[in-house]
């Protein structure tokens, strides 16, 4: 029977963190971002027996019980270690460095050079360290798996995943 679900020849993709989206080991991550920055507002929520993310691009979308604890993140297509990731985060110790080193002049967009960050300790006590790397150009085997990727994938689909829909909206 042929499947009209999955494209032919479908593999499901698999990284160092078991699936499309990163999340920052301890210690020193070295990762390069894409892609232009993906924001919105995030809050989570018990789904299907676990706890699950809920993104959307505007606050107003959050569902009013929700509001109080939604958090602004980034969203972003990253290369570690030659694999692409979508990465989202909240933390502003991440946010505000990288916001810095946008508008500063010798250092500029993000995406010409790695950007090592540093994770240490646990839970409430974690803490980052955000430090550019040296500009340089992406390896020609990142560039071609990021084109890969992005033929194979909707960023906005796999960033923001509790989109408002009514029934009208539903392909059946």
């Amino acid at each position: 029977m042929e499947n009209s679900f999955l494209p032919e020849n479908y593999e499901m993709p698999v990284g160092k963190s078991g699936g499309s989206y990163f999340s920052l080991e301890d210690g020193a991550n070295v990762i390069r971002f894409l892609d232009q920055v993906k924001v919105g507002y995030e809050w989570w929520e018990e789904r299907d027996g676990s706890n699950r993310p809920n993104r959307v691009k505007v606050k107003d979308d959050v569902p009013e019980a929700y509001k109080k604890e939604a958090k602004h993140f980034w969203a972003n297509v990253i290369a570690v270690e030659g694999e692409i990731y979508v990465w989202s985060f909240t933390q502003k110790s991440i946010q505000q460095p990288v916001n810095d080193l946008c508008r500063n002049k010798q250092w500029g967009d993000p995406k010409g050079y790695d950007i090592t960050i540093t994770k240490s300790g646990k839970g409430l006590e974690t803490n980052y360290t955000v430090m550019p790397n040296p500009k340089s150009t992406v390896d020609k085997e990142v560039k071609a798996e990021y084109k890969k990727w992005c033929d194979e994938n909707d960023v906005d689909a796999l960033v923001y995943t509790s989109e408002s829909t009514n029934d009208d909206d539903l392909p059946f």
